[in-house]
């Protein structure tokens, strides 16, 4: 579990890094700083908050995790919390000299109390929460990185799912196999099976998931 949560993470991370990122550009690690430099370097923070958000939510499912931190709920997008998240804390400098990491948890906190989805038609990752609609948004090229990142998120839930937990189980994509090459085996069976576009975009990449890589 460690080494398939960690390999997980980091390819998550990896997809979800601007070109800025992969530049080696420094996000300031306290939150006034971190402000300030978003002004300029909006991308930059935007990635940096989808990071932690997603150590965050694999942390909490992960060995039944007992993380009381709070994470973006489901269906708001990227580009909309980090411009909530970055306008609540210009708005409060008493988190200025918070680690940045804490400011934003505060800052998600307050916005969404915990709040686990609000409905919008779009998952966390920003793509539809609907398989056929997802498909179609997939088919754009400039929207790789944001359908590979559901991917890759449904493939964590499932890779740190509580053994306890009653929920439906699902298999997971082989331990060695990259992220891309996961992603395009999803998309092109998906596309292959219409038959599951009336699914949820998690459900259908469960889906895709469980027929490619029956539980090896």
């Amino acid at each position: 579990m460690h080494l398939r949560f960690s390999g997980v993470i980091v390819a998550c991370v990896f997809l979800v890094l601007s070109a800025s990122a992969q530049a080696g550009v420094h996000v300031p690690g306290e939150t006034g700083a971190f402000v300030k430099f978003c002004a300029r370097n909006f991308k930059s923070c935007r990635d940096e908050i989808l990071q932690e958000q997603i150590v965050i939510m694999a942390a909490k499912a992960w060995a039944n995790s007992t993380s009381d931190k709070c994470w973006v709920p489901d269906g708001v997008d990227d580009d909309t919390a980090a411009r909530q998240i970055l306008g609540w804390l210009k708005q409060h400098g008493e988190t200025a000299t918070m680690k940045t990491e804490d400011g934003v948890e505060t800052a998600v906190r307050a916005i969404w109390n915990c709040q686990i989805k609000i409905e919008t038609g779009l998952t966390s990752m920003g793509v539809p929460d609907r398989t056929g609609a997802y498909m179609k948004f997939c088919g754009v090229a400039a929207n790789y990185a944001k359908c590979a990142n559901q991917m890759v998120a449904d493939d964590v839930i499932i890779a740190t799912r509580d053994p306890s937990s009653t929920a439906p189980a699902h298999c997971t994509a082989p331990k060695a196999m990259d992220s891309n090459t996961m992603a395009k085996a999803i998309y092109y069976w998906l596309y292959a099976h219409p038959e599951t576009y009336e699914l949820s975009t998690d459900d259908g990449v469960w889906t895709a998931i469980d027929a490619l890589w029956p539980c090896h």
